[in-house]
């Protein structure tokens, strides 16, 4: 039998041993200022994995794009979605179970590193396209630095948390054994979260300066 719990993170599920994994990451970045930016930096991500037994276990990409304007704030953001995965461990050895995928987003904003006094802004979302899982995060951070190499964090967040599978057991059907996933034999529950986070850092300051764009590709495989 399968029950919703809200303690399931969707990134858990396809994460995971005994596979072969493709990934392809392309890389710009911009250092030369041009308009309103200092820097530009864009990426598209894509992979894909197979089990030993050859069927493909999960696929999926993202876009992001990070940007620090002439006034020295920075805005990062970007998008993802992952394909229906293929679980083989879910049901703690029993066959392979299908779990939905999904997509997300997420987006920060923060102000110029250079002062005293510093801001940060994010947040981020995830939704699966069965509507089993919704995942939403706030957050904002607070930065004093009274000199060069001292700096003081404060980082409230705010999380909600909607995820409705984890096995439980097998349910025993007169001499057969399944594994129940019908609808309405599933309990929801729903988890909300605050979170502080505070640190105090010793940071040396760094130039960076500007050279002519860079572009990459990168592919690779992992066996695991």
């Amino acid at each position: 039998m399968l029950q919703r719990n809200n303690n399931v993170d969707k990134t858990c599920l396809i994460q995971d041993h005994n596979m072969i994994s493709l990934l392809m990451a392309i890389f710009h970045t911009q250092y030369t200022p041009f308009s309103i930016f200092r820097q530009i930096n864009l990426n598209f991500n894509q992979w894909t994995g197979w089990d030993f037994g050859g069927y493909n276990t999960y696929y999926g990409g993202n876009v992001n794009l990070g940007s620090q304007f002439t006034n020295y704030w920075w805005a990062n953001g970007g998008v993802n979605i992952d394909g229906n995965n293929r679980d083989n461990s879910i049901l703690r050895g029993g066959p392979s179970m299908y779990v939905p995928g999904g997509w997300n987003y997420w987006w920060s904003v923060s102000t110029d590193s250079r002062k005293k006094l510093t801001f940060d802004f994010n947040n981020s979302a995830y939704f699966d396209f069965d509507d089993w899982t919704h995942n939403y995060d706030f957050g904002i951070g607070i930065s004093y630095r009274p000199v060069d190499a001292l700096r003081f964090s404060l980082s409230p967040s705010y999380n909600i948390n909607k995820s409705e599978i984890q096995y439980i057991d097998n349910v025993q059907y007169g001499k057969e054994e399944r594994y129940d996933l019908r609808p309405h034999l599933v309990c929801k529950n729903y988890g909300r979260q605050s979170g502080l986070d505070s640190r105090i850092e010793n940071t040396v300051p760094l130039t960076i300066h500007s050279i002519n764009p860079i572009s990459r590709l990168l592919i690779f495989y992992l066996i695991s």
